[in-house]
């Protein structure tokens, strides 16, 4: 029976350590990588496409709550009718939301800029130019400040 030959296996063993750090270098595993690091920011990308579809349809939503809101007040013929809210674009309604035309009137300028900045709306002039695009952006067209 014959002996198992200890420096070729050795030599063997040595070889087969020199060689295996080169194994990346084949072709085979640089493309795997590539391809890993590809499906990767495939995930990524579709992350944040579904974020930004998730924003568009919370914008879209409180857009279209707008558009009927502001159909609703272009109706209101008296001062002391319910304002239809309009919500922002998070889907939330301003705080100090004026409840009738007689509340815009009677609000102070530092209330109607803060409701005209949660709109994106301009802040600048006077109190009476804010309330009148206040009152504008609502929707409300029968009505004067």
């Amino acid at each position: 029976m014959s002996q198992p030959n200890f420096k070729v296996i050795s030599d063997s063993l040595n070889a087969l350590a020199t060689e295996v750090p080169n194994l990346p270098n084949i072709p085979i595993f640089s493309v795997m990588e590539g391809l890993e690091r590809i499906a990767k920011r495939v995930d990524q990308t579709s992350q944040r496409n579904d974020e930004i579809s998730l924003r568009f349809n919370r914008v879209l939503t409180a857009y279209e709550q707008r558009m009927i809101a502001r159909a609703v007040n272009s109706t209101i013929r008296n001062s002391q009718a319910t304002i239809e809210p309009l919500l922002t674009n998070d889907g939330n309604l301003p705080e100090d939301f004026p409840r009738n035309f007689l509340e815009i009137e009677g609000a102070s300028e530092d209330t109607i800029k803060k409701l005209l900045f949660v709109y994106g709306q301009p802040t600048d002039g006077d109190v009476t130019i804010c309330k009148r695009r206040l009152v504008g952006y609502l929707g409300i067209i029968a009505l004067y400040v």
